[in-house]
C-alpha cells in the first residue's frame, strides 16, 4: 500500500526491544537488527551507562522510542518535567514516532506504573485527545498510541473498545501502534471476536505492530511477554498485515478501573497470602466499590477483576524494590524485609514517572519507623544509604571537568564545584564489601517494563550474618560509567562534604583539618595528593 504519514517506515522491518541483560551481546557481535525500540523512561536519565549504551547503539541501529508513563487518560496535567526529558530523549534518538499507551494510570501526583483500562466515554475520548495533542505538539514529533490488553470493563463504558480508538485518533490526529496480542487477550477476557476489532481499526493510521506472547490462567489471559507467540495471535498478525500493508513490527519477549478518581482501589495493601483486602483502613467495602465501577462476567466477579489489577500493581514494585535494595533485603531477611517494603511502598507511593525514584524517601521514613530495620538498625541503615548512593552515582548528571588551567588559577576564596553524581557516606560498618558481594550473587540490575506481572518476581536472598561495626568513609563515584566505592580517610570525607555544602575552598579546608591528628606539616602534602587524586578522577567540574 501507498505509505503515509503514519506507516511511512516500511523499510524498519521488524524489530528487536532493547534489554539490560542484552546489552553486551549486541555491543560486542553487532547482530544484524532492523531496529530496536526503547522503553522511554529507562533513557530519561542525566547520565551514566545507559546514556552511553544507547549511543553506542545509535551509532549503528535505528532506534525507536516507546513510552510506559505517559498516561493520556489520566485527568492530571502532563508533567512538565517528563515532557522536558522525553523531547530531549527525542532529539538525541532521531526516533521516527514516539509510543505510549492509550491508558491511565497516575492521579493527585501517584504513580501505579500500570497500563489502567480506560472508561469508555466521549468525556474520556476529549481528555485523551486532548492530551496526544499536547505530547505531540510538545515533542514535534508523530505520536502513535498503543491498545492495552485489559481485565476489566466498565459499567461507565459508552462505546467498544475499538470504537473509543477510533474516536480518539481521529480526534488527536495521532498514529495507532496495533498490539495484536492485546486484542487477542483482551478478545478472551471480555468475550468479543478478535477480527471485528482488528476490522474496525483505522488501518491507514497504524505506524507500528507489537505481537507477543501471553499467560493462560483458569478464568483470564494475562499478557506476559514471556511464552512464544500462539497461532492465533499469528492468524491476527496475517489480518494485520493484509490490512495495513508492511508494517515495522516488533516481537516483545520481556520477562514486566476504577474511575479517574478511584485510584486508590488499585493500590490498596496486599494481605499476607497477596490478595486483595476485603475492606479498606476507614473500612469502607472494596468489594462493593468494586462493584459499583467494573463490569462483572460469566468468570470473575467485579472484585476479582479489580483484584487482577491490585495484584500487578505491587508485583511490579516489589520487584523494583528488591531491585533495588537487595543489601538490605540480605540484612533483614526475606520477611522482615517484606514487613518493611509494604509498609514503606503503602506511605510512601510512588510520585515519579520514573520506577528509578521509587527509594527516595527511604532514609527520611527510617526516621519515622526504625521498627522496621530491627535487631541491626544501625547495620540496615548504613546498607540503604550506600544502595541509594549508588543508584544516585550510577545515572546522574556527568559535567565537563575543570581543566588543568582553571583547576590551578583557584584560590582559597574560590568555590570548587564537585560532579553531581558524588556522594560521600560516613558508615558505621563496612556495608561496602558486603553489598558488592551481595549484588555479584544475586545478578540484579536495573531495568523497567512495561509487562504485567502474573506473579511475584522472586530473587535468591542470601541472608547475612551480623557484620562487626567498623566505622569507614566512602566516595560513591562513577568512573567510565561504572559505580565504584572509593575509601576516604576522614579529613577527605570532611574536605569533600563541606565542598558538596558549597563552602569555599579555604573554609572547607579550614573545617577538615582543624580537629585532625595529623600533624600540620604533612597537611600540604595532604591537600597535594587528594586534590591530584580527585582531578585525575574527574571530580572537578564547571
Amino acid at each position: 500500500m501507498p505509505a503515509n504519514r503514519f506507516n511511512g517506515f516500511t523499510d524498519y522491518g521488524v524489530g528487536i526491544g532493547l534489554r539490560i541483560p542484552h546489552y553486551q551481546h549486541i555491543l560486542s557481535r553487532k547482530p544484524v537488527v532492523d531496529w530496536f525500540e526503547i522503553i522511554s523512561e529507562n533513557y530519561m536519565v542525566d547520565g551514566g551507562r545507559p546514556l552511553e549504551v544507547l549511543d553506542q547503539i545509535l551509532e549503528q541501529y535505528k532506534v525507536v522510542q516507546h513510552g510506559v508513563s505517559m498516561y493520556f487518560g489520566s485527568v492530571d496535567p502532563l508533567s512538565r518535567e517528563h515532557l522536558k526529558r522525553l523531547k530531549q530523549l527525542v532529539r538525541r534518538t532521531r526516533t521516527p514516532w514516539l509510543s505510549d499507551h492509550l491508558c491511565w494510570g497516575s492521579v493527585d501526583g501517584r504513580y501505579t506504573h500500570d497500563l489502567l483500562p480506560m472508561p469508555y466515554t466521549w468525556e474520556a475520548v476529549e481528555v485523551t485527545a486532548q492530551k496526544i495533542r499536547q505530547v505531540q505538539d510538545f515533542a514535534e514529533v508523530p505520536v502513535v498510541v498503543e491498545n492495552v490488553s485489559s481485565y476489566a470493563e466498565f459499567h461507565a463504558s459508552e462505546m467498544t473498545e475499538w470504537e473509543f480508538l477510533t474516536e480518539v485518533v481521529e480526534r488527536a490526529d495521532c498514529g495507532i501502534l496495533l498490539d495484536v496480542n492485546n486484542i487477542y487477550v483482551s478478545s478472551k477476557n471480555h468475550s468479543f471476536d478478535p477480527f471485528t476489532y482488528l476490522n474496525s481499526v483505522p488501518a491507514h493510521r497504524v505506524a507500528q505492530i507489537h505481537i507477543a506472547g501471553h499467560s493462560k490462567f483458569e478464568k483470564y489471559i494475562l499478557d506476559t511477554h514471556d511464552h512464544p507467540v500462539l497461532p492465533a495471535v499469528w492468524r491476527l498478525y496475517a489480518r494485520a498485515i493484509e490490512r495495513c500493508g508492511p508494517t515495522a513490527t516488533l516481537l516483545e519477549w520481556d520477562d514486566n478501573i476504577p474511575s479517574f478518581e478511584e485510584v486508590h482501589a488499585v493500590m490498596h495493601p496486599l494481605t499476607r497470602g497477596e490478595t486483595m483486602p476485603r475492606r479498606r483502613r476507614d473500612g469502607a467495602s472494596n468489594r462493593r466499590e468494586a462493584d459499583a465501577i467494573i463490569r462483572p462476567n460469566d468468570r470473575l466477579t467485579s472484585f476479582e477483576r479489580l483484584e487482577i489489577y491490585n495484584r500487578q500493581y505491587w508485583f511490579r514494585l516489589y520487584s523494583c524494590f528488591e531491585e533495588d535494595f537487595p543489601g538490605l533485603q540480605a540484612i533483614l531477611g526475606r520477611a522482615k524485609f517484606d514487613g518493611l517494603m509494604r509498609a514503606y511502598l503503602t506511605d510512601c507511593p510512588s510520585e515519579s514517572f520514573s520506577l528509578r525514584n521509587l527509594g527516595s524517601r527511604l532514609d527520611a521514613w527510617f526516621d519515622q519507623h526504625p521498627e522496621f530495620l530491627q535487631p541491626h538498625p544501625v547495620l540496615a541503615r548504613d546498607m540503604a544509604r550506600l544502595e541509594w548512593a549508588h543508584i544516585e552515582a550510577f545515572d546522574s548528571e556527568e559535567r565537563p571537568r575543570l581543566s588543568a588551567e582553571n583547576l590551578a588559577a583557584i584560590d582559597e576564596d574560590s568555590t570548587l564545584h564537585l560532579q553531581p553524581y558524588l556522594r560521600v557516606l560516613a558508615l558505621s560498618y563496612p556495608v561496602d564489601d558486603l553489598l558488592l558481594q551481595v549484588r555479584n550473587e544475586d545478578g540484579s540490575s536495573a531495568s523497567s517494563t512495561n509487562n504485567a506481572s502474573s506473579t511475584r518476581k522472586r530473587h535468591h536472598v542470601r541472608h547475612v550474618a551480623a557484620l562487626a561495626p567498623k566505622a569507614i568513609h566512602l566516595a560513591v563515584h562513577r568512573l567510565e560509567n561504572s559505580v565504584w566505592y572509593k575509601p576516604l580517610s576522614p579529613e577527605e570525607f570532611q574536605l569533600l562534604s563541606a565542598l558538596l555544602a558549597g563552602q569555599t575552598l579555604g573554609g572547607a579546608i579550614d573545617l577538615a583539618l582543624k580537629a585532625s591528628p595529623l600533624p600540620e606539616d604533612q597537611h600540604p602534602a595532604f591537600l597535594q595528593d587528594a586534590f591530584a587524586n580527585w582531578a585525575m578522577l574527574g571530580w572537578f567540574t564547571t
